[in-house]
């Protein structure tokens, strides 16, 4: 199941990303993208950390079923209409409790879609993970479709 699940992510991770572990690109006036968030929160089924852009619904329709496997009951995939919008969804991983992982801003800049998200993790409480497992934080977004190249950069 776990390599069947890193080839389809992998898949997805073809179409169009680049992560940069570092700060944008800087100079030039950023555009910034209007976004608006389908879904946030800390247990998706995607354990791989892996940044993804979307921009058909049978590629969709997959990422969903991965990312609400081991839920009950399953979400209903959120409506996209893939000719006027588009995915883009970050996965922070496996990781420990209280992390989280948030798209802060998407713009423009020198010819490319920079999509930057930022992950903490809350060490203030100690809480005890009941559900089992680590947490795996994410963040999927919708935003208008575009030709440009997305980049991801995580601080």
């Amino acid at each position: 199941m776990q390599s069947r699940q890193a080839v389809l992510v992998g898949a997805f991770a073809l179409i169009a990303t680049a992560t940069v572990w570092a700060s944008p690109p800087a100079g030039g006036a950023d555009q910034p993208v209007p976004f608006s968030t389908l879904q946030i929160g800390s247990r998706s089924g995607i354990h791989t950390r892996t940044n993804l852009t979307i921009k058909a619904q049978a590629q969709w329709r997959t990422l969903w079923q991965q990312h609400t496997v081991g839920t009950q009951p399953r979400p209903p995939l959120p409506a996209v209409d893939f000719s006027r919008e588009m995915v883009v969804a970050v996965f922070a991983g496996s990781a420990p409790l209280r992390t989280k992982i948030v798209i802060e801003t998407i713009t423009v800049q020198k010819g490319q879609l920079t999509a930057v998200a930022r992950i903490t993790y809350d060490q203030s409480r100690r809480e005890f993970n009941l559900t089992g497992g680590p947490d795996a934080p994410y963040h999927i977004v919708r935003l208008p479709r575009s030709s440009l190249r997305v980049v991801f950069v995580i601080r």
